[in-house]
């Protein structure tokens, strides 16, 4: 039985897939060794290496470019000090997702065509980014001590309702949703999240589906 303190870093690893229960630790732990696979975009889908709590990757929709960034932080503030890239649209930490001045809706539809098949963009509420300062982990292997290390960040809520996660070894669920971004010159993408991870099981490479610019 779990003591209140492992209970404690369960909730605060329960963040990484957007819950609020005592799920999704040890994510990864029972992973084989990380193998190879292609990564990048092309017309329609594309796949990233988001298996790092290390990295951001960062994804532009105008010319089709992945960039997996390391993060770092400053050891006495605990501010991020990296450098982004010049032009990005959305990035990805894991199962999280951030925009760059952007917002999202989630739809009611599993299917970019069927959103299309609509006609129009659904009447909701488009939502910014939200500031966190621990929510981003990017370091568990102090866990058992307590020592999770974070990096502030901004992160999209909205979007990431695309997957949450119970129980222990975690189990997880995608929304099937299709998302809706946009992106900070007024264009929008749809995105549906495939797969969370590749064929041999391993999580955090992430498939996607994406129509970019998105139209009617």
């Amino acid at each position: 039985m779990y003591n209140r303190n492992m209970c404690r870093l369960l909730l605060a690893l329960s963040l990484v897939a957007g819950t609020t229960s005592c799920d999704g630790l040890f994510d990864g732990i029972y992973d084989d060794e990380v193998p190879a696979v292609e990564t990048g975009m092309q017309v329609g889908q594309m796949t990233v290496d988001a298996t790092s709590y290390g990295q951001w990757v960062y994804i532009n929709f105008h010319n089709k470019t992945i960039h997996n960034i390391d993060i770092s932080t400053d050891s006495v503030s605990g501010a991020a000090n990296f450098t982004e890239p010049d032009e990005w649209d959305i990035a990805i930490h894991r199962f999280q997702v951030k925009t760059n001045n952007g917002s999202a809706i989630e739809t009611v539809y599993t299917s970019i065509d069927d959103l299309k098949k609509a006609g129009q963009l659904p009447d909701s509420t488009f939502m910014s980014d939200t500031w966190y300062d621990k929510k981003v982990i990017t370091d568990l292997s102090g866990m058992m001590s307590g020592n999770i290390k974070y990096c502030p960040s901004y992160v999209n809520d909205i979007v990431g309702r695309w997957i949450t996660s119970s129980g222990m070894p975690p189990t997880y669920t995608t929304s099937e949703k299709v998302y809706v971004i946009c992106l900070e010159d007024g264009s929008y993408a749809a995105l549906h999240f495939d797969s969370y991870m590749d064929n041999e099981g391993t999580k955090g490479y992430i498939t996607c589906s994406y129509e970019y610019p998105l139209t009617f």
